[in-house]
């Protein structure tokens, strides 16, 4: 079925997408005394 290759390709770009998101947010806190990005 090509249904669920689709569904696996945006599953895997969906997926990229959130840890990029969630590593930003995670960005804004200051962890410790050091924030190098």
């Amino acid at each position: 079925m090509r249904f669920w290759q689709d569904l696996m390709i945006f599953a895997g770009i969906y997926a990229l997408v959130f840890t990029w998101i969630w590593r930003r947010i995670h960005r804004r806190r200051p962890s410790g005394s050091s924030h190098d990005a």
